[in-house]
């Protein structure tokens, strides 16, 4: 699911690019809910003379299909912080990028605190029909009511461009001229060192979130003895820390940037902070033998983390 969503991320942006927002990240709320939704019929397929090994296939077939979907989620975003966040370098740009994720993590905390309850109640695929059939609706409601961009936005845009339809006629043959397009990206920035380096950062750091959160539940429940119950009692306590834990970061920026810091070093020593301390923590957490030590250790490494991603979060480009 991780290397299919790597691999449709440059054409789910080249999508973007063409189509717009709304409707790719439309239809990839519904592929990645709708199969997710589906997924529990689908892995019951020929029940009755299907082995578990073809069963495994199904699903993993499945999640596939989800990655794939979600490639354009990340560009998509990025495209929405461009439009609504404040202006790159605003003090109040890391307080409203801390509230645009502050759905999130409210959704964060209800799945924690529900997810192992309803899987023990009613059966693990009630999850694929409660998440799959909740994320489809929401859905419905992105078509009908969600918008690219603001609508002083695009008032300011429509006045511009008024402005200089009405700027004489000397400027009319400039723009009757044939423009020459622009190319949508170039190839050769993957030459750039920074570039790179920062791709591999970014790399090396999903990479071990997907890790410790496939596995965190694992050793909860077969090294420390917890039951699903009492995992979810220890990591639901996990997304309100990170929540506030963000919004004192997104403060701490916030008056850097009030008092003049340059922000391209803030964004470079809450990296090096960041990786570092949640380095530290994660590598404490393999070493814990009570679950309320290794979920202490697992809380600050999360927060620790906090600093990266709200870095590469603060430097999204506002419009």
């Amino acid at each position: 699911m991780r290397c299919s969503a790597v691999t449709s991320q440059i054409p789910g942006a080249a999508l973007i690019q063409a189509k717009g927002v709304k409707p790719v990240l439309g239809l990839t709320m519904v592929g990645t809910c709708g199969t997710f939704f589906l997924l529990p019929w689908l892995a019951r397929l020929g029940a009755a003379g299907t082995t578990a090994g073809v069963n495994v296939r199904i699903m993993a077939a499945c999640l596939t299909v989800c990655g794939f979907c979600q490639g354009p989620l990340i560009p998509g975003q990025m495209t929405l912080r461009r439009s609504w966040l404040p202006k790159l370098g605003s003090p109040e740009r890391p307080i409203h990028t801390k509230l645009m994720q502050l759905g999130a993590q409210f959704a964060g905390v209800l799945t924690a605190a529900a997810i192992p309850w309803t899987a023990t109640r009613f059966g693990w695929a009630s999850i694929n029909r409660l998440a799959g059939g909740s994320g489809l609706a929401i859905a419905a409601v992105w078509f009908a009511k969600a918008a690219a961009t603001p609508a002083d936005y695009q008032r300011r845009q429509l006045a511009n461009q008024a402005d200089h339809s009405s700027a004489g006629e000397e400027s009319a043959p400039a723009a009757a001229a044939p423009q020459k397009k622009k190319k949508a990206w170039d190839p050769r920035i993957f030459r750039d060192p920074a570039l790179l380096a920062t791709l591999w950062c970014k790399m090396a750091s999903g990479n071990s979130g997907y890790t410790m959160s496939s596995y965190v539940p694992t050793i909860f429940i077969e090294t420390l003895g917890c039951n699903p119950i009492q995992v979810s009692a220890y990591l639901l306590w996990q997304t309100p820390l990170r929540t506030v834990g963000g919004f004192l970061i997104a403060g701490v920026e916030a008056g850097l940037l009030k008092r003049g810091v340059d922000q391209l070093k803030i964004r470079k020593y809450a990296q090096l902070i960041g990786g570092v301390g949640s380095s530290i923590f994660a590598v404490a957490f393999g070493f814990c033998r009570t679950p309320l030590l290794a979920a202490i250790c697992l809380y600050c490494e999360d927060v620790a983390s906090l600093p990266c991603a709200h870095a590469s979060l603060v430097g999204v480009r506002g419009g």
